[in-house]
């Protein structure tokens, strides 16, 4: 699998398992908006729809169901170690470059997955006395891991895009269109 952000599998299985976004988006303590924008950014990344909506809830595509085979509570822990419900608590200590996520200082996948396996939860771990420098960090990494909308955001001033330096930026990730109408902005 082309290595996708562990926290979205982990949000489809829920949704394929429960066939219900409230009630997949509940158990793994996250709002129905942010386990919707997991899927359909899954979605959109696999080029393919993984799941039909309906009013009472969803339903698995033909190419749902082949990825769903590949990936299941199973898989996660046999590839990561841990539950899936410990994935945010996961991916805050470990840390997810995809997401920008630095994790805790010295922490991989392995020592993460040894302490949750020894605590249970982040906040275990922390209620124990573990890595109390970072404790605040950690919290907010793993809000930020869940799609949590109440996660903090620095203020960020307002300024004047830099459409140059966007299309620049583009081209130089070999996203040759968007380069091109960040350029056509940078000249109107």
């Amino acid at each position: 699998m082309n290595r996708l952000p562990l926290h979205t599998l982990v949000g489809f299985a829920a949704a394929a398992r429960n066939g219900n976004l409230t009630r997949a988006a509940e158990s793994l303590h996250l709002t129905v908006s942010a386990l919707s924008h997991q899927i359909r950014a899954l979605e959109e990344r696999l080029g393919r729809r993984l799941f039909v909506r309906g009013p009472r809830g969803v339903q698995l595509t033909a190419d749902g169901e082949r990825l769903l085979a590949r990936i299941g509570p199973q898989e996660v822990r046999e590839r990561y170690g841990v539950d899936p419900a410990q994935v945010p608590d996961f991916i805050a200590l470990r840390g997810d470059p995809s997401d920008k996520i630095p994790g805790a200082r010295g922490v991989g996948a392995k020592t993460a997955a040894s302490l949750l396996g020894e605590y249970d939860s982040l906040d275990a771990l922390l209620s124990a006395g573990r890595f109390s420098a970072e404790a605040e960090a950690l919290r907010t990494y793993r809000h930020i891991a869940t799609l949590d909308p109440s996660a903090p955001v620095p203020p960020l001033p307002d300024r004047e895009p830099d459409w140059r330096a966007g299309g620049a930026a583009a081209e130089k990730l070999g996203l040759g269109r968007l380069a091109g109408r960040l350029e056509e902005a940078a000249s109107s």
